[in-house]
């Protein structure tokens, strides 16, 4: 597998890591990852997936009437709210983890940066 293709299969993943905190998303229909060496593809319940979202906190409710299928978050402080509105919505959620970064003055170097970062 050549470093582009495991990048995709990478991002692919990742899209596919849908968050289930709240009882009622255990009744969605289940995201998947298939492929072989040569082709990946998402599906959700069966079928073929292809995610039309956005990432941010804006309207879900305007993203699903413009068919959108699809949002991703920053970060985690709101996240039960967002997973409760994308439910209502009919969305699926790919959950961000907000991770320092070097252009932001975060040193991968530094243990102290990084405990604090595991927290």
């Amino acid at each position: 597998m050549n470093p582009a293709e495991k990048y995709r299969m990478i991002v692919a993943i990742v899209l596919c890591q849908l968050v289930c905190f709240s009882s009622g998303l255990a009744q969605s229909p289940e995201v998947r990852v298939e492929g072989t060496a040569d082709a990946w593809r998402l599906t959700r319940g069966g079928e073929p997936y292809f995610i039309r979202g956005v990432g941010g906190d804006g309207s879900m409710k305007l993203l699903a009437e413009l068919g959108g299928n699809s949002v991703r978050t920053w970060g985690h402080d709101r996240l039960q709210q967002q997973l409760d509105e994308a439910q209502r919505s009919g969305l699926t959620v790919t959950a961000g983890i907000w991770l320092g970064q070097v252009r932001q003055g975060f040193d991968w170097s530094d243990a102290d940066s990084l405990r604090r970062q595991r927290q």
